[in-house]
């Protein structure tokens, strides 16, 4: 029922689920979502704490996000989630996660 931000990620190597490096922004919203449909639910690990700058670091998404690219990964997110991914009506370039039964 709530969103788990994806700033870092654990995966395991056992996992049968593919990462899609292709992705280049939002790749946290399609795993997420291949998650839910593989497993039923997704968890959040609180006994971590990781201590970094995200937003404005060298490096990494915030040397290359575009408005244009975020909008293509909407549209691909759309296509491969239709009923869970939406615009967000209230901030460009965003969007709304909410899992319906698939």
């Amino acid at each position: 029922k709530h969103f788990i931000v994806g700033d870092t990620m654990l995966i395991r190597r056992v996992t049968p689920l593919p990462f899609d490096e292709g992705l280049r922004v939002k790749e946290d919203y399609d795993y997420t979502a291949q998650h839910i449909l593989h497993h039923g639910r997704v968890v959040r690990l609180g006994s971590l704490l990781a201590s970094f700058r995200h937003g404005t670091n060298p490096g990494g998404a915030v040397a290359y996000r575009t408005s244009e690219l975020e909008d293509e990964t909407i549209a691909t997110l759309m296509t491969r989630w239709p009923n869970a991914i939406k615009p967000n009506p209230k901030r460009p370039h965003e969007v709304l996660f909410k899992w319906l039964d698939h």
